[in-house]
């Protein structure tokens, strides 16, 4: 019906024949209500105002879930990968300092070691800070968070 077609849509049934066994399968079918003609407009209203409200708090508590999943994740890589990313960091800063016993080519590949770990360090940062995730096409079927795009505070 309607709700595979848009789910968000909230469907009210409005019918002149009362039957238990109509409503009940209008019901299963997705159906926010069910109302008998004649029915008041004011009912009307009030049913249309309920299943907005209750598709509205839904929508709050689909987005609150998916933002704490994503907090926990990111607390979780922050806490996981901090740890072995300061000891890179470390390493090469160390290695670093040595700079005039160092090859040009290494000098280089290790800023770049430098900048890519400050990368990943910033990027951690950026996940623990996000309060509006925007989620994106990756590819084909598998969707991501953006993290550029993701309000972050």
């Amino acid at each position: 019906g309607v709700k595979k077609i848009n789910p968000d849509v909230i469907v009210v049934i409005i019918t002149g024949f009362e039957s238990m066994e109509s409503a009940l399968e209008a019901m299963r079918y997705g159906a926010y209500d069910y109302l008998i003609k004649p029915c008041p407009e004011i009912d009307l209203k009030m049913t249309i105002k309920r299943g907005l409200d209750k598709h509205s708090m839904e929508r709050k508590l689909v987005d609150a879930e998916r933002l704490a999943a994503i907090t926990e994740t990111a607390l979780a890589a922050n806490k996981e990968m901090k740890d072995p990313l300061n000891m890179i960091l470390k390493e090469v800063e160390s290695l670093l300092k040595k700079k005039e016993k160092l090859d040009e080519d290494t000098k280089k590949r290790l800023d770049v070691i430098m900048g890519e770990a400050s990368r990943i360090g910033d990027v951690i940062k950026k996940m623990s800070t996000i309060t509006k995730p925007i989620i994106s096409q990756y590819i084909k079927d598998i969707k991501m968070l953006d993290i550029k795009k993701s309000n972050n505070q």
